[in-house]
């Protein structure tokens, strides 16, 4: 309550204004949002939705595949194989058990090996001699003379019952580039169909896995094409050539008078296309309700803002003004707060008659240090030096930035001798601390002026003394505490 009392005026008229401007953006936002994104629907998902969720279901199907990709290309090149089939190809049942290790470790349904020299196909099963009329073997035999040494092909996995299988081959070369066979894995298909099932039931998108002809080999549930091929789609068949030669085309078309819009994508590491087909009112419904609970949501953050505004203000105004009496570099006070404090001190002095005494301190010889170290080093060591100076002067002490590299502090109840002690103190303390050195090798130091307060003083005559004092400091060749008395 005593905050609401003590609220700034002038903070409640910036509360109404920003009241005002809330609601109004409000208004205005929300109202050109609605034209503008129903205008451009068709433009958002050729330009955002489609590219970014076609991305997102190829990085999930690569990281699917790729540890089989990855468990192939890695049995290709072991030198224990490519020893194996130089060396005659003994112990087969060793091959076999090998292969079924490997299958396992990277979930693949078959592992195999194909010998060049014998012609021969291990599996987990046993080994099978192969010939070129044999039409199961006849991938093996294209692959060969294709001189790839990567391909990935979809058939039907004999070893297990006839179950769908993507087969990923990699040959088998020797030092000289011999082929001496094909190795791969063959991945269940069944995980692809499920994982785009979960990417049209979460996106609300048909997606597909396509051949270079156009033949659906996967697709997600509910598709809207139910065909073995993107040509049994009437819209579809005269552009298929175009959609299957671009490696990201959009294209428009309907079904009946829905209109949908498709994305394709070829998947180089597969030698696939990824279908992804979007249907218009899918996306205006979602714009409408997304439209809706933004209103909710700006209403609601409308009421916390001004909320917040209200608690506010204060605390803002308090730290402005915490600002304007901090040095932004060092965060000790600056030299307006120490003019005040000086006042105080005379006040104090009238009063009670206790001394005080000022220590104005320069760094010695500074713009050496930014010169050789750079003034961003150069600011590091005016935090340094303030650190060291705080350090070892009292709580009662009021220490201040004076100006560039100088510092003052005034010292209460502080007589001129407990005053050179204490400069005294600060002095070889900065000397100590090691803090940087100059280019010629020799460390950091501080020249120290200190005036103590007289009857008639004021504020100018007892900084004039302390300054003089620092410039004969300087003068006797710096890193030196010198006390003034007179001033001149």
């Amino acid at each position: 309550m005593n905050f609401v009392k003590n609220f700034d005026p002038r903070g409640s008229q910036l509360l109404i204004i920003i009241s005002a401007i809330l609601v109004i953006n409000l208004v205005l936002t929300n109202s050109i949002s609605y034209v503008t994104m129903k205008k451009n629907i068709k433009k958002s998902i050729i330009e955002n939705d489609l590219p970014v969720h076609s991305a997102l279901v190829y990085s999930e199907i690569k990281q699917e595949l790729q540890p089989p990709i990855i468990a192939s290309a890695t049995l290709a090149d072991n030198f224990f194989l490519k020893k194996w089939l130089k060396e005659g190809e003994k112990d087969p049942e060793f091959i076999n058990r090998y292969l079924e290790s490997i299958r396992k470790q990277y979930g693949g349904m078959t592992c195999f090996l194909v010998s060049e020299k014998t012609k021969t196909y291990y599996n987990m099963q046993g080994a099978f001699p192969i010939a070129e009329n044999d039409v199961d073997a006849q991938w093996y035999f294209d692959f060969r003379n294709e001189g790839k040494q990567r391909s990935i092909n979809c058939s039907i996995n004999v070893d297990m019952d006839n179950m769908p299988t993507a087969f990923i081959n990699y040959r088998i070369l020797s030092k000289d580039g011999e082929t001496l066979g094909v190795s791969g894995i063959g991945l269940r298909l069944s995980t692809i169909p499920k994982l785009l099932s979960r990417y049209s039931k979460d996106l609300e998108r048909d997606i597909y896995f396509a051949s270079s002809e156009g033949k659906i080999i996967a697709r997600s549930s509910d598709a809207i094409i139910k065909s073995e091929s993107l040509s049994g789609v009437v819209n579809l068949r005269d552009s298929l050539e175009k959609i299957l030669s671009d490696e990201n085309s959009i294209y428009e078309f309907s079904i009946g008078n829905e209109p949908f819009i498709m994305q394709s994508m070829y998947l180089p590491e597969l030698g696939w296309w990824l279908i992804n087909i979007q249907r218009e009112s899918i996306t205006l419904n979602k714009m409408n309700r997304m439209i809706y609970s933004v209103i909710a949501i700006n209403i609601v953050t409308i009421l916390l803002t001004l909320l917040l505004v209200f608690f506010s203000v204060n605390i803002f105004q308090k730290r402005l003004k915490s600002m304007a009496m901090t040095d932004a570099l060092t965060g000790i006070s600056n030299r307006q707060i120490f003019e005040l404090s000086l006042k105080k001190a005379f006040i104090q002095y009238k009063r009670r008659k206790l001394p005080f005494s000022l220590l104005i301190i320069d760094i010695d010889f500074f713009k050496k240090i930014n010169d050789s170290l750079g003034h961003l080093e150069g600011d590091q060591v005016l935090i340094k030096t303030v650190e060291t100076i705080k350090n070892n002067i009292r709580k009662s002490d009021e220490f201040s930035r004076w100006g560039g590299e100088e510092f003052i502090v005034l010292a209460s109840d502080c007589n001129h001798s407990q005053a050179i002690d204490l400069a005294e103190k600060i002095r070889s303390s900065i000397e100590d601390s090691n803090i940087a050195r100059y280019p010629d090798g020799s460390v950091l130091t501080i020249s120290i002026g200190v005036s103590e307060i007289k009857e008639n003083d004021n504020s100018s005559s007892l900084i004039q003394r302390a300054d003089y004092a620092l410039y004969t400091a300087k003068e006797m060749g710096r890193n030196c505490v010198i006390f003034s008395s007179s001033g001149t």
